[in-house]
Parts: C-alpha cells; sequence; structure tokens
C-alpha cells in the first residue's frame, strides 16, 4: 500500500464542507477537486463574503455540471473578494 511507503493517496473529496475548509483544499488540489455553486461562478462572485464564509459547500472529484467550479477557480474567487485574508 502506497501510505506504507510514505505516501498519502489521493482522497476521493465527496461531501459538504464550510468554505474555510475548501479553501485550504483547493490550495492542495487544484483542479482536481470542483465545488458544487447553484448558478455556477457568476453567483458566487456576485455573492458577499460573509455569505461566502457561512455556507457549506458541496466538493467533488469530478464535474457534474456547469454550476461546478474547478477549485482552482473557486480559491481564486475568494482570493479576489478577500473573504479569507488570513488562510
Amino acid at each position: 500500500m502506497a501510505w506504507r511507503q510514505g505516501k498519502v493517496p489521493d482522497i476521493a473529496w465527496q461531501g459538504r464542507f464550510d468554505s474555510a475548509v475548501l479553501f485550504k483544499i483547493t490550495k492542495d488540489y487544484a483542479d482536481k477537486v470542483f465545488i458544487g455553486v447553484k448558478r455556477g461562478e457568476r453567483a458566487l462572485r456576485a455573492m458577499p463574503a460573509e455569505e461566502i464564509r457561512s455556507k457549506q459547500w458541496q466538493i467533488s472529484t469530478r464535474q457534474a455540471g456547469s454550476q461546478w467550479i474547478p477549485g482552482t477557480r473557486f480559491r481564486q474567487v475568494l482570493v479576489e473578494k478577500r473573504v479569507f485574508q488570513e488562510l
């Protein structure tokens, strides 16, 4: 097994997490993960930072449709909006 050789296997991300957790996950997993956002990236960009911080978001390793944003784009929007300046 890979973990016995000092390697951590990829995680099959799936479930709901708060935005602070996803902000950290998307830093490491980039476009290997997708975040579900109702009405897509445009809606995320229009959302106030406080609303983004307070939500639970779905994450998956596959893009199930147009409302699933690649991890790097999700993280970039949060950076641009200064949602988590301290992380």
